[in-house]
C-alpha cells in the first residue's frame, strides 16, 4: 500500500516497513501551481531511492523535508549520515541516491519543487542536496513557521484548494534563502575562524620587515587570494591589520620602562620597519604625535 502511495509522489522509491504486518501510513498532499505540498505519518520504514536514467530525462524535482514529529536519519549522495530533527529540514535532491530511516510515530511535512523552479531562485542547488538546515537563523526559522502554516492547510483547511498558484515561486524563493542564508552563516563562521588563526600568526611575525601576505599562504596551505579575502571580509586588509599591528606593538614599547633604554629607530626595526623615518611618519598619521613626544607622555 504505501510503496504504491509513495510511487505516485516520487519514482523509484523503495519502502521496507520494520513490522510488514503491521504497518500504518497516510499521506496527505496538496498542488499549488507547480508545487507539491505534502505530510506523511507512517511507523517505522526504510525509504531508499536509486538514480534511473529514465528520471534525469524527466528532470528529477527538489524536496524539502522538516520532520514535525519524531526524526529521521539521512544519508544522501556521498554525504555522512545525518539526523533530521523535528523542526529542522533538508534538501533532496531526486537525482541522487539516497536513503532515510525512521522510527514509529513519524511525521513530516514536505514540499516538492520542479527542478527549474528551484534553479531560479537557488543557481546550483545540488550542491545544497543532502544539508540539514537548523531553524537558528531569521530565513531558517521563516521556512519552517511557514512549513508549519502550510501543513494546517493541508490538515485542517476549510478549502483545501485555496492556495493560488502564484504563491508556488514565493515558496520556492522562502527555501532558496533558508539554503543560502545557512551557506554563507557556515561561511562567515569559517571566515571567522581562519580570520583569528591567520591574525595570530600575523602577531608573531610583527618583526620581520619582510613579512607579506604570501607567507600566511604558505604557512596555511592556502591561496593568497583567499587570505586577502578572509581579512576583507572583517572589513579591514591584511596591510591595513599588519600596519596597525606594528604601531599598536611600538606605543607598547615606547612606555614599557623595560625598553626605555632602547632607542626609537631600534623600537622600528624590531616592529618591522625598515627605516626610523617611514615608522615616524606612519606613527604620527595614526596618533597625531611624533613617536619621541609619545614616549614623552605628550598626549
Amino acid at each position: 500500500m504505501w510503496n504504491s502511495i509513495l510511487g505516485e509522489l516520487t519514482d523509484a522509491v523503495r519502502v521496507q516497513p520494520r513490522d510488514p504486518l503491521h504497518f500504518d501510513g497516510t499521506l496527505t498532499r496538496q498542488r499549488v501551481g507547480p508545487v507539491t505540498l505534502f505530510e506523511i505519518r507512517c511507523a517505522s520504514v526504510r525509504v531508499s531511492h536509486e538514480t534511473r536514467r529514465s528520471e534525469l530525462r524527466r528532470r528529477p524535482t527538489f524536496q524539502v523535508l522538516m520532520p514535525v514529529q519524531s526524526e529521521f536519519s539521512l544519508v544522501h549522495g556521498d554525504n555522512p549520515s545525518a539526523t533530521v530533527s523535528t523542526g529542522s529540514f533538508c534538501l533532496i535532491d531526486r537525482s541522487a541516491p539516497y536513503e532515510m530511516i525512521h522510527g514509529d510515530g513519524l511525521c513530516t511535512l514536505g514540499i516538492e519543487l520542479p527542478r527549474a523552479l528551484l534553479e531560479s531562485c537557488l543557481p546550483q542547488a545540488t550542491r545544497y542536496a543532502g544539508a540539514v538546515v537548523q531553524p537558528d537563523c531569521g530565513a531558517s526559522r521563516v521556512l519552517g513557521h511557514l512549513m508549519r502554516s502550510l501543513g494546517s492547510e493541508l490538515s485542517g483547511g476549510e478549502d483545501p484548494g485555496s492556495l493560488p498558484p502564484m504563491m508556488a515561486r514565493s515558496i520556492a524563493g522562502f527555501v532558496a534563502a533558508a539554503f543560502a542564508d545557512r551557506d554563507d552563516g557556515a561561511q562567515r563562521r569559517g571566515n571567522a575562524g581562519r580570520l583569528s588563526a591567520f591574525r595570530d600568526y600575523v602577531d608573531a611575525c610583527l618583526g620581520d620587515g619582510d613579512f607579506r601576505p604570501i607567507n600566511v599562504a604558505r604557512h596555511f596551505d592556502v591561496s593568497e587570494r583567499y587570505v586577502r579575502m578572509v581579512f576583507q571580509s572583517a572589513g579591514e586588509s591584511l596591510s591595513s591589520f599588519l600596519l596597525r599591528r606594528r604601531l599598536e606593538r611600538a606605543a607598547q614599547l615606547l612606555r614599557s620602562e623595560f625598553h626605555s633604554q632602547q632607542t626609537i629607530t631600534d623600537i622600528a626595526l624590531e616592529c618591522g620597519f625598515n627605516s626610523a623615518s617611514h615608522f615616524g611618519q606612519c606613527f604620527r598619521q595614526r596618533y597625531g604625535i611624533t613617536p619621541r613626544e609619545y614616549r614623552a607622555g605628550e598626549h
